[in-house]
């Protein structure tokens, strides 16, 4: 063959290579728009009630890890020790606040911008609290969803539960007594200390469906407590990765002090979408617990600890449940008292009272798990003034209310040392 020929069969070749590769360039450009579109279409909707009704909502893809997974955050990603530094944890926690807020309403169920978003930010913010890091050999916080379809007054709405659990490896109960499950008082005691074998962290992640101009946004209810659940989250991680590494602190702390197990829930329908009456709330929690409890995965709680109604200053946490958990409020209403005699709140209330007169307990997403499970209720009572109103922003929060609440919360009943 000449050298002419071989010359136009290589151009040949090439003029082949380079059309199959335009065409399946140009088939890829097609299938990235038609998901385009699908993607906007799924989260174009405004969840502000007063211009288009939730009924008319498409409903949002259920929840997988792969459809939301997501490398942003980063900062929400990494643990801070923030003991000596509250301005430092007043940023962090100001930041992951605002941009939590910022997606907007998050009415359940609904495929509003703000739900599809706080969503995927929970979804990645969960994921990466996971203590393996690049690690096989460490434990990982195991993420799942619970997705379901319900009747709802304004219509079937799909919502979506987001479940992560972890192991700690290094937990051992010494001379603690074995727990008694029929009787829900007893619990194993570790140096003359409640101990608890599989804590469930629990709070919902919704906002209600609110008439009017302005958009409601949860911020105490509940994207706080939602922050301080993934705070703790990141202590654990930290705290076993520290322990897995070789450092005798922090093996001591997970062998001696933190849960065997930790579950963190976070609900999705806790609100009601017209009246609180009826099956008109705590959809997602029904749920879960009707799951838990046929498969039997509920007989392992120890304690089911649900946050609500944090972030305004000055609001008071009472106990509700004294026969049932008592110990663990006591617990919280000590290290109070003790974090604050060391100089360590930033603020003077007392957010757990110990002489706290018993109250009579409040519905909320506990309800479901209380017939079986003991129930710790963390729940301001009276209530926030800015509860269900428009109010209820970013402004509504007292930051160095948040950080208090972390911090007797961590020490005093995830099991974290005072130091």
């Amino acid at each position: 063959m000449s050298k002419d020929k071989k010359t136009m069969n290589a151009r040949h070749h090439l003029k082949e290579r380079r059309m199959t590769h335009l065409k399946k360039f140009m088939v890829a450009l097609l299938l990235l728009g038609a998901y385009f579109v699908f993607f906007r279409a799924s989260v174009s909707h405004n969840s502000q009630p007063s211009s288009t009704p939730v009924a008319d909502l498409a409903p949002v893809p259920h929840a997988t890890a792969t459809l939301f997974a997501s490398g942003e955050l980063p900062d929400a990603c990494t643990y801070r020790n923030f003991t000596n530094d509250a301005t430092a944890h007043k940023e962090h926690l100001h930041s992951l606040l605002s941009y939590i807020l910022s997606f907007g309403p998050r009415v359940g169920g609904s495929s509003s911008k703000g739900y599809f978003g706080v969503l995927k930010a929970l979804i990645a913010m969960m994921q990466c609290s996971s203590s393996r890091a690049n690690d096989e050999q460490l434990p990982e916080w195991e993420l799942s969803f619970d997705n379901f379809t319900e009747a709802t007054p304004v219509g079937m709405m799909q919502f979506t539960n987001l479940i992560s659990t972890i192991e700690n490896p290094f937990f051992q109960n010494g001379d603690a007594e074995p727990i008694d499950r029929s009787k829900r008082r007893h619990f194993p005691k570790s140096k003359g200390k409640k101990r608890l074998s599989h804590l469930v962290l629990a709070a919902h992640w919704d906002s209600k469906l609110m008439k009017g101009s302005k958009p409601f946004l949860g911020a105490c209810d509940s994207v706080v407590p939602m922050l301080i659940v993934l705070e703790m989250m990141k202590m654990v991680s930290h705290t076993l990765r520290m322990a897995a590494s070789g450092d005798m602190y922090h093996h001591s702390v997970a062998r001696n002090l933190l849960p065997q197990t930790v579950t963190v829930m976070l609900f999705d329908g806790e609100e009601a979408f017209v009246h609180w009456q009826g099956k008109d709330h705590t959809y997602g929690s029904r749920h879960l617990a009707s799951h838990w409890q046929q498969t039997n995965k509920i007989s392992s709680i120890d304690l089911f600890a649900l946050l609500d109604l944090m972030g305004p200053a000055g609001l008071t946490y009472h106990n509700y449940f004294p026969n049932e958990s008592g110990a663990f409020f006591d617990s919280l209403s000590v290290t109070e008292k003790r974090l604050r005699s060391r100089g360590r709140l930033l603020t003077t209330h007392t957010s757990f009272p110990s002489a706290s007169q018993r109250q009579p307990p409040i519905e909320d997403d506990h309800i479901h798990w209380a017939p079986y499970v003991p129930v710790l209720h963390m729940i301001s009572n009276p209530f926030p003034r800015v509860w269900h109103t428009s109010a209820d922003d970013e402004s509504a929060i007292d930051l160095a209310t948040t950080i208090d609440l972390l911090h007797i919360i961590a020490h005093g009943l995830v099991g974290f040392p005072l130091r």
